[in-house]
């Protein structure tokens, strides 16, 4: 019996033959996400927070997604603030990173999310009858355990 036809990244949604030039067609189309995905993950520190559950991650992803968008509608509106062995640029061509390194000279436009800083002094500490709980813990399962669970109960 012949083995299952596998799929090893093509795969066009159709009964069509995939052909080469549908491969290059997917991976050009494909390109222009790459660099935004690299940008989300390094410039915007997409890998930094370790959060527990799923919900998390998929929260601050999205709100990495909102700060990029809003990064191209400021784009206008910043002033190009380049280092001194870069090229200035016109105010729409100018790259997320510059837009970024421009907020700090307006500021002020901006305006800022945080609020007031807290004085300083001694911490109130943990609160007196709040119970202190530990979060959950998951056990880690071997392959060969699991193999070896599967075959004593196939017997």
């Amino acid at each position: 019996m012949p083995p299952a036809p596998h799929w090893d990244g093509v795969h066009n949604g159709t009964t069509e033959k995939t052909t080469l030039a549908r491969v290059f067609e997917c991976v050009t189309h494909r390109w222009p996400i790459e660099p935004a995905n690299r940008f989300g993950k390094e410039r915007l520190y997409a890998e930094l927070p370790k959060v527990r559950q799923a919900e998390a991650s998929d929260l601050w992803l999205t709100l990495l997604q909102v700060v990029e968008g809003e990064l191209y509608v400021w784009r206008p509106a910043a002033s190009d603030s380049h280092l001194l062995w870069q090229k200035p640029l016109a105010p729409e061509q100018l790259t997320p990173g510059r837009v970024i390194r421009s907020l700090s000279e307006n500021l002020e436009r901006v305006g800022t999310p945080v609020s007031a800083v807290l004085p300083g002094g001694k911490s109130p500490g943990w609160q007196l009858g709040r119970t202190r709980t530990a979060p959950a813990t998951y056990r880690l399962e071997s392959k060969k355990r699991k193999k070896a669970l599967e075959m004593s109960k196939s017997e």
